[in-house]
């Protein structure tokens, strides 16, 4: 049998499976199976014994058939595996898939990774279980870091986001061993992209007030379909804290609200713009009347380098997306800029003059 060729998601259960990432395991749930399934003989093919395994299980989900697809992995084939901030990595299997409780004690007391092993599993340092029920080694093919996603073609870009769990990939094999040559960005919007966004950053940086800042983001929100985007009052009455948000965009057609607040920040933004966020949600959209065809999403955009490591973690908590300023230009840039001139002091109201 040759090189077969795999996508697989690690975002379950991310705290955990990041950390065995980290050590060389991709990992996947079903731990309520991790005593039953007969990891070793499906690992052989043996889809009759899989299908026999799935006929007993209650409500069988469609993902069963990520843990076929994960059960297949054998040393040599190749695995790639999206990751946050939008970076890939391509991997080898080393060894075939096994349950996590056959991991070695020595591996749970690396510093990176903090979990421990109990008789039902993996647990955090609190004692609380996490849903990841069996794990296969790899090494990093052809000893390649985590990429950024620019280093793959668009077929294989598009294949990344894939909604389930995992998927074969044999027909994107060409497309991934030329990720694997990449030395940098293989496609010429790409390659712009990078020339263009320093400089447009600065620019921005340098002569973009704070409050015009807010206005570019409405400005971008309405290139991209917003119905409405507007820059919300300082000290509205519906606050009565510290919570705040800058800019609201409502796209009626897509049911969603966007809850923005804004930074003008150099080096690094902390965790009280997140705070400031996540108040708002809480208080102030939370406390108005439920509206069930409308979702409220809040961001962050700073134009800072990066965030705090405590911002990052309130936001995934929160599910608050941080959108950084390298980001937030880039997203400019493929939105168009034709009629940016248009955010100038004229455009803002005297009463939220600077």
């Amino acid at each position: 049998m040759g090189v077969r060729y795999y996508i697989h998601r690690i975002s379950h259960e991310w705290e955990a499976s990041y950390a065995l990432f980290s050590v060389g395991y991709l990992s996947i749930g079903w731990s309520d199976y991790m005593h039953t399934f007969p990891i070793d003989k499906i690992s052989d093919g043996d889809i009759d014994e899989f299908d026999k395994f799935m006929s007993g299980v209650n409500n069988a989900r469609r993902n069963r058939w990520s843990l076929w697809y994960f059960s297949q992995f054998q040393p040599g084939d190749i695995v790639v595996v999206p990751l946050f901030d939008k970076k890939f990595a391509v991997c080898e299997i080393t060894e075939r898939p096994r349950k996590v409780l056959l991991l070695s004690e020595d591996l749970m007391k690396q510093e990176q990774v903090s979990l421990r092993l109990s008789n039902e599993g993996l647990i955090n340092e609190k004692g609380e279980l996490y849903d990841i029920g069996f794990v296969v080694r790899f090494r990093l093919a052809k000893d390649k870091s985590p990429m950024p996603r620019s280093y793959a073609d668009a077929r294989l870009r598009s294949r990344m986001k894939i909604r389930q769990t995992n998927c074969r990939a044999d027909d994107l094999c060409e497309s991934i061993e030329e990720a694997l040559l990449a030395e940098g960005p293989i496609d010429i919007h790409e390659k712009a992209l990078i020339k263009t966004c320093p400089q447009m950053l600065e620019a921005i940086k340098q002569y973009v007030t704070p409050k015009n800042l807010e206005w570019l983001v409405c400005w971008y929100m309405k290139k991209k379909g917003a119905d409405r985007a507007e820059v919300l009052p300082q000290n509205g009455p519906e606050k009565k804290g510290y919570e705040d948000a800058d800019v609201q965009a409502d796209f009626e057609d897509l049911g969603i609200t966007y809850y923005i607040q804004v930074k003008k920040h150099d080096g690094k933004t902390s965790d009280w713009s997140v705070d400031q966020i996540d108040e708002y949600m809480n208080r102030a959209v939370g406390n108005e009347k439920p509206d069930d065809s409308f979702t409220a999403i809040p961001w962050v955009i700073s134009l800072a380098d990066d965030y705090e490591d405590k911002a990052k973690e309130k936001a995934k908590n929160a599910h608050i997306r941080l959108i950084n300023g390298s980001e937030f230009v880039r997203m400019v840039l493929d939105a168009g800029i034709d009629g940016i001139e248009e955010i100038n002091e004229r455009d803002i109201p005297s009463d939220q003059m600077e």
